[in-house]
């Protein structure tokens, strides 16, 4: 099994409502901040070969964002996702599966392109695969609520594979619903130990620190429980890629 992280842009939030529970001095030792209090975050996704299926993890941000979430989260992406996925050594029509941790729209609606006369996936020949759980969740809630979630771009995708039906061998996906509903937490086999793609269970390495949690957690002392028992389980040695930690420059 091969795997590679995929620089996909960033955004900037507010360091003090990413990173909840430590002081603001701890904060700025490990991430700079701009005059208004906000830091750059990254977008880590996955891609992963098994050598019989190419599946990309949490594919970024769409281009195509409305008005008011561009402006809020200032997108910055240094290439398009067709030169990412390529610069990782695939073309996007080889990608087999684009997996969903969960559907907020910094981690997937990069999945989704804008062309002239409507929009369609940017994978052109993978398997979408979400969470029904978490898709009928997200439907459930009021309209201000659903603004976060890019789960109307789901139309686009035409039959949606569920994670119960998944079937890649030497690929895990378990389960947290502190930071929102059913969210996915793929771990990976790498043979003398697991790869652990954090997603939004643990977004920054400082939220691998007791107490640490984020403004955006739905229940922060669940997920606060889930970062222990996840971690716990896996091998000794283990491996986190951590999806919003900026990259070295």
């Amino acid at each position: 099994m091969n795997f590679k992280q995929l620089n996909l842009g960033t955004i900037r939030v507010n360091a003090l409502e990413m990173i909840q529970g430590i002081p603001e001095a701890v904060i700025g030792r490990h991430y700079s901040t701009d005059t208004g209090g906000k830091t750059r975050i990254a977008m880590n996704g996955l891609i992963v070969d098994t050598g019989d299926r190419i599946v990309c993890f949490d594919p970024g941000c769409a281009t195509f964002l409305s008005r008011s979430l561009a402006e809020e989260y200032d997108l910055v992406m240094d290439m398009c996702l067709e030169d990412t996925i390529r610069l990782s050594g695939y073309a996007m029509d080889q990608v087999t599966d684009v997996v969903f941790t969960h559907l907020h729209f910094d981690h997937g609606s990069g999945a989704f392109k804008r062309i002239p006369g409507g929009i369609i996936k940017a994978f052109p020949n993978a398997r979408y695969m979400v969470s029904r759980e978490q898709l009928a969740h997200i439907e459930s809630l009021d309209s201000r609520k659903q603004g976060s979630f890019f789960h109307k771009l789901l139309k686009f995708a035409g039959d949606l594979t569920w994670a119960d039906d998944w079937d890649v061998a030497g690929i895990r996906l378990l389960v947290s619903h502190g930071h929102t509903k059913h969210m996915l937490v793929p771990v990976l086999d790498a043979g003398d130990h697991d790869v652990l793609y954090a997603t939004d269970l643990v977004p920054m390495k400082l939220h691998l620190m007791p107490g640490v949690s984020s403004y955006y957690d739905e229940d922060k002392p669940l997920l606060q429980q889930e970062k222990e028992e996840i971690i716990g389980k896996l091998r000794p040695g283990t491996e986190i890629i951590f999806y919003h930690e900026p990259l070295p420059e």
